[in-house]
């Protein structure tokens, strides 16, 4: 996480700064697939050792998590080319000279508070897709010797049949991220342990 928001704080990348941040949400389902591991190895009676969490190049569906984990990096390059879209549209080509004047023109004027309110909007229909393809399919794909088709379909199907309860997940996850992200994105490893939450429940 530290590495591209580095990088997004020279000048000509400095619009990214944001979306970078929010699209930690996009990324941390395939992140959290270690723990999903953890779970199923408790679940079992097995011994768990923090080096288990890397067991999970042992499961059969591996290449299957690799596709939904391709799946999830392609919604999150559409986020960043949206969100380039959407700051070229209200604030032109001018590229920001620093990250005070950025914040300025962005938290300080009506051109910035439409930045925010439409990136907020934009940034929750990618986290539902994100949300509704990989709650479910990447703890089943742990757990199942399954085809990624296949898990990624029973997890849309069963967010949309418990839409309500989803949405209140991540609306949950997505606050604790942002709160996470302010001690320099320390408190993610801490956030990463609920973001587990809902998928294993629902298979």
């Amino acid at each position: 996480g530290l590495a591209p928001l580095v990088i997004t704080t020279t000048a000509l990348l400095i619009p990214f700064f944001y979306p970078v941040i929010a699209g930690d949400a996009l990324r941390g389902p395939v992140t959290a697939v270690g723990f999903y591991e953890l779970s199923r190895r408790r679940e079992h009676g097995q011994a768990v050792h923090w080096f288990n969490f890397i067991d999970l190049r042992k499961r059969p569906s591996l290449d299957d998590m690799g596709i939904v984990a391709g799946l999830l990096l392609m919604i999150f390059v559409g986020w960043l080319i949206a969100a380039g879209i959407l700051y070229a549209l209200i604030f032109g080509f001018a590229t920001p000279t620093s990250i005070s004047g950025f914040l300025s023109s962005v938290l300080m004027t009506p051109r910035g508070w439409a930045l925010i309110a439409a990136g907020i909007v934009v940034c929750a229909i990618f986290g539902w897709f994100v949300l509704a393809l990989s709650v479910v399919s990447l703890p089943m794909l742990v757990d199942c010797d399954i085809s990624a088709a296949d898990a990624v379909s029973a997890s849309w199907r069963a967010s949309h049949a418990n839409k309500r309860e989803m949405i209140r997940w991540g609306i949950l996850v997505s606050v604790l991220l942002a709160l996470a992200s302010i001690p320099l994105l320390v408190g993610l490893a801490f956030v990463l342990l609920l973001e587990r939450g809902p998928g294993r429940e629902h298979i």
